[in-house]
């Protein structure tokens, strides 16, 4: 018998498999200043955004990436949609749909009428590229906390000290409350100079160095080992990413988190039969990965 509940999770994706949820913060610090709206790039200055059909009888398509802007303990202050419409088909007017606040065009001079929560879009044949805000809250989050030499510390009081510092990024997908679960990935990227952190280990993540800096990615899978019930299993399948060193004068260090579905919905569900070749699947994609991932 097939697994039903694996096979709705994942393609539970296809409802919002199009958007991208991009966290920027500084790991200790007041303000984030990595969360410019440039829709095509991230930190690695990577594109991580798909494409979605608009309403409208020239079918353009539409791809959505959220920037939400955190504090260092991951509570966002602020969320800024980006919203690509590519008008495939050359047309002169399309429509979207939208609940976006401050709507402005980001790309070009094209204007736009609303009527409620529809926007008719006079494209002069162009592409539309436009940005706005909104308060809904977002399907995914991250916590962060800090201990110092064994002890909890805010991410204020922890600039300029030293010592054994050890942060947790815990990850949050809100959706598993709801009756249509979609799993998310989460990948942090953080960068620290070498001469400020040594003896650095990482928990569910990897380590990159130039010589200069330390390049450190962690990813997890929040709420998936949960709702599949596979807590039984010898199935390893982490919520959180976590990192210890030797600090001297800590200073800030910027980071961002992405958190994405698009990898579910490249599963081919139908190639499993039950959850334990599920487990095999999981395995050989760790077995695959660097070592001390």
């Amino acid at each position: 018998m097939k697994n039903r509940d694996y096979k709705k999770t994942c393609n539970n994706c296809n409802s919002c498999r199009f958007n991208c949820w991009i966290f920027g913060c500084r790991i200790v610090s007041d303000t984030c200043k990595r969360y410019q709206t440039t829709a095509q790039t991230t930190t690695a200055q990577k594109k991580t955004t798909k494409e979605k059909e608009v309403s409208s009888d020239s079918k353009p398509y539409k791809s959505e990436t959220v920037y939400a802007k955190t504090d260092e303990d991951g509570n966002v202050t602020s969320v800024i949609v980006s919203d690509q419409l590519k008008n495939i088909n050359s047309t002169g007017k399309f429509s979207d749909t939208s609940t976006l606040s401050d709507i402005e065009n980001v790309k070009g001079n094209e204007k736009f009428s609303k009527q409620k929560n529809k926007l008719i879009w006079n494209t002069a044949k162009k592409d539309i590229c436009y940005q706005g805000t909104t308060t809904q809250s977002l399907p995914v989050g991250v916590k962060v906390t800090y201990t110092l030499d064994g002890k909890k510390i805010s991410a204020n009081d922890l600039k300029g000290k030293s010592g054994h510092l050890v942060a947790r990024y815990q990850y949050e997908n809100t959706t598993i409350s709801k009756e249509d679960y979609v799993p998310f990935l989460m990948v942090t990227g953080l960068i620290f100079d070498t001469d400020k952190m040594t003896n650095l280990q990482v928990t569910n993540g990897k380590i990159f160095s130039d010589g200069d800096r330390d390049i450190i990615i962690g990813m997890g899978l929040p709420s998936l080992k949960e709702k599949l019930d596979v807590k039984n299993l010898d199935l390893d399948i982490p919520d959180y990413f976590e990192l210890e060193a030797d600090v001297t004068d800590y200073e800030l260090s910027e980071g961002m988190t992405i958190a994405t579905n698009d990898i579910f919905n490249q599963l081919d569900t139908e190639g499993f039969d039950s959850l334990s070749e599920l487990e095999d699947y999981y395995a050989d994609t760790y077995r695959i990965l660097p070592t001390n991932w």
